[in-house]
């Protein structure tokens, strides 16, 4: 029996980076078809933090997949020991870009200027958007960056 790697992140997600050999199948939008192919193999499901996965891994086995495991690391993990110092991390870039959107914020507001009050708004928005959908789309959109692709 063969082991399949399943990264169930977006497709965004996956193409800034993935394990090798690995399958890309989200978990916002997978059949049972899509799995079909791998029903006899090893199954071991990857996305960033285990959520995804687990869910994902709930529901193969409601349906019969016997042999689907999360894998113990996952991207979020994998990206952190990186040995890479070439290219800072799509995660290093967020908090690089929300560290810069909140000292904008705090600037302005030094300055008196109240129109930067839209800046923590639309950073606690967003991040509120992200645990709603289990997406974060600065983050998808900076993973979607010229320097970023492979």
């Amino acid at each position: 029996m063969k082991t399949i790697i399943i990264d169930v992140r977006t497709p965004k997600e996956f193409e800034s980076g993935s394990l090798p050999g690995a399958v890309n199948i989200p978990s916002n939008n997978f059949t049972m078809t899509d799995y079909a192919p791998f029903k006899a193999d090893q199954i071991a499901l990857l996305c960033s933090s285990g959520n995804r996965a687990s869910m994902v891994c709930e529901v193969l086995q409601e349906n019969g997949f016997q042999h689907v495991s999360i894998m113990q690391h996952h991207m979020e993990y994998l990206s952190k020991h990186e040995q890479t110092t070439a290219k800072w991390s799509v995660d290093r870039q967020f908090r690089l870009v929300v560290g810069l959107l909140l000292a904008t914020f705090l600037v302005g507001l030094t300055y008196g200027m109240t129109a930067f009050l839209i800046l923590p708004t639309l950073i606690c928005l967003g991040l509120i958007l992200s645990v709603i959908t289990n997406n974060c789309y600065l983050k998808i959109g900076i993973a979607a960056l010229p320097w970023n692709r492979k």
